[in-house]
């Protein structure tokens, strides 16, 4: 489903054939749909034998190389269910067709640099301009002169004395009315549930897809639906399409996250909900855009990832940059590159924190200033964040040295900023500085393990370090395999250097250790919630705990949990509500 493959001219692509009906149409385009009616492959992709799976892999590999990337490109005009984002690489994506479309590509006039060429804002407005048109000042150049206005603010539905007073949560009092699906917009809605938002999903009577994506239902949705409430109707029928604007106009926030024309479409377009209630926040946040070129395809993490340039930042010269691969090559290269879209800067968490922000900026400006509050669309999106994420590269003005890049290992950026095999297991060793490695190679002669470093000219500075990178990498080796990690990071890290032990386990074994003094227990992140499917689970804390107010660590609902309270809640009898249940437009 989250195929990486090479053309036939050499161009990587990343496919997100994530669900049922997309995977059924990707293999038609790759002339293996035969398999759907096959005795002995018809349960494709959900094969159970090893053997059986890593056929079709390749079967898929060979198929998808057969055809230029002018080719794909031809048959993802012909077939909208089926697209593949080429592996971009630096600062290609400010020239990415809906970026170029969405005119998110600023330049501004700097006295240092030139013109330089960057990602426009993170989110946009009806009212918020084009961006900045200054430069970045230079440090010290401003005085602090600005102050808070005294524009007249919309009061809460509960005060922030109130708030205090009675220990409520910051967002006590506000309604979000989500409609999307998966994970990058709707994770903002859990975000903005721990502190006490009123978050209200719009389902379709299918239910969330996330809810059977992983093999145990539920299971998948846990986390992007924690702390919401669930309605699950028909929102193609008028009466579906009537009760949500009967949520919108008693909501705050709407946030919507569907492929171009879509929300139009079903009726719940800024436009259509701004006539029920002016005063909405209405923030669009599809994975592409609202229109343009790529607005009406299909976004996921790993295909944002690779468009956007994370999945070759992660990846870096690990991968051969050749089209001469035979099919086990392409096989490693493309298990590396599928990790490298899906880890360091997740297109989806990182879009969902943007969403959340968006949200929340577009509350704070309407409660501001109410009389400018009418109409107050906002818009990001999952390919602007990114830009954003991957600013260190994604900005161009001529002269810009290279963004630094890790080795052909991955171990590191550097000699001084790296990962070492030490006698048993391994270390990462962080001293970039001229005063940190000062204080390594201070600490190194202290214990005799390397006289004279600290006065040898080839390392005396980072210039001179970065000169002879290669030789003091194999120093470094040879120093770092002499004594265990754990006693590399006690001695290193009481002289203030930054070297620790490298866990060999995954970051969530560590978070989920059950025992009293686990990591995940000490540092706050970790509580337990009862889900009504899958019982009593561990999930993180909220993303920022707050002095003076509580947080709400809410579990997932189930699809439909909340249909019939919330009907009543807009006043319909329980004949009413039995009859919506009895006609198809309403579940739970």
């Amino acid at each position: 489903r989250l195929l990486v493959a090479l053309s036939s001219d050499g161009h990587w692509l990343q496919f997100s054939q994530v669900s049922p009906h997309l995977f059924a149409a990707f293999l038609r385009v790759l002339e293996l749909d035969w398999m759907l009616d096959h005795d002995e492959w018809s349960a494709v992709p959900e094969f159970d034998d090893r053997e059986r799976r890593l056929q079709l892999w390749e079967q898929m590999l060979t198929a998808v190389r057969s055809k230029t990337l002018a080719e794909w490109r031809e048959l993802f005009d012909e077939e909208p269910d089926v697209w593949a984002e080429v592996f971009r690489r630096g600062d290609e994506l400010l020239d990415h067709p809906q970026i170029v479309h969405d005119q998110r590509v600023i330049c501004i006039d700097d006295p240092a640099l030139g013109l330089v060429r960057q990602p426009g804002p993170l989110v946009t407005g009806a009212a918020s301009g084009s961006g900045p048109s200054q430069p970045a000042p230079n440090l010290g150049s401003d005085k602090v002169t600005a102050s808070w206005n005294d524009a007249p603010r919309k009061p809460s539905r509960t005060s922030a004395a109130t708030r205090e007073r009675d220990g409520a949560e910051p967002l006590a009092g506000v309604t979000v009315l989500e409609l999307g699906t998966y994970y990058a917009a709707p994770f903002a809605g859990a975000l903005l549930a721990d502190y006490g938002a009123r978050v209200i999903k719009v389902e379709s009577l299918q239910g969330e897809p996330m809810r059977t994506i992983m093999g145990f239902p539920e299971s998948g949705a846990a986390k992007s639906l924690q702390g919401k409430q669930s309605i699950a109707l028909d929102l193609a029928s008028d009466e579906g399409g009537a009760i949500v604007r009967q949520l919108a106009a008693g909501a705050d926030i709407v946030m919507q996250s569907y492929r171009a024309g879509v929300a139009a479409r079903l009726g719940v377009d800024a436009a259509t909900l701004h006539a029920v209630n002016p005063g909405l926040v209405y923030v669009n946040s599809p994975g592409y855009g609202e229109g343009g070129p790529c607005g009406h395809r299909p976004a996921f993490a790993p295909t944002i990832g690779a468009g956007a340039g994370a999945g070759w930042r992660n990846v870096g010269p690990s991968v051969a940059d050749s089209d001469q691969l035979d099919l086990e090559g392409v096989k490693e290269a493309s298990l590396r590159l599928g990790m490298a879209t899906q880890v360091g800067g997740n297109a989806d968490g990182c879009s969902a924190v943007v969403v959340g922000s968006a949200m929340l900026a577009g509350l704070l400006g309407v409660r501001r200033n109410p009389s400018a509050a009418a109409g107050t669309t906002l818009a990001t999106s999952m390919l602007t964040s990114m830009a954003h994420v991957l600013c260190e590269d994604c900005v161009d003005y001529e002269g810009r040295p290279p963004t630094p890049t890790a080795d052909s290992q991955l171990y590191g950026l550097s000699a001084d900023y790296r990962l070492y095999r030490a006698a048993t297991g391994w270390v990462f060793l962080a001293a970039p500085s001229d005063h940190e490695w000062q204080r390594l190679a201070n600490a190194l002669e202290a214990i005799g393990v390397w006289g004279g470093l600290a006065s040898d000219s080839r390392f005396a500075d980072s210039a001179s370090r970065s000169a002879h990178d290669d030789e003091l990498a194999a120093k470094l080796e040879d120093i770092f395999a002499g004594r265990d990690a754990a006693e590399w990071e006690s001695l290193l890290t009481a002289e203030g250097v930054g070297c620790v032990e490298v866990a060999l386990e995954p970051f969530e074994s560590l978070l989920l250790d059950e025992s009293e003094d686990s990591y995940g227990k000490a540092a706050g992140l970790i509580a337990e919630v009862e889900h009504p499917a899958l019982g009593i689970h561990p999930r993180l804390t909220a993303l920022a705990h707050l002095s003076r107010s509580p947080t709400v660590l809410g579990r997932g609902c189930l699809l439909g949990e909340h249909t019939d309270q919330i009907l009543a809640e807009l006043g319909y009898g329980s004949d009413d509500i039995a009859r919506l249940h009895a006609e198809g437009i309403v579940d739970g």
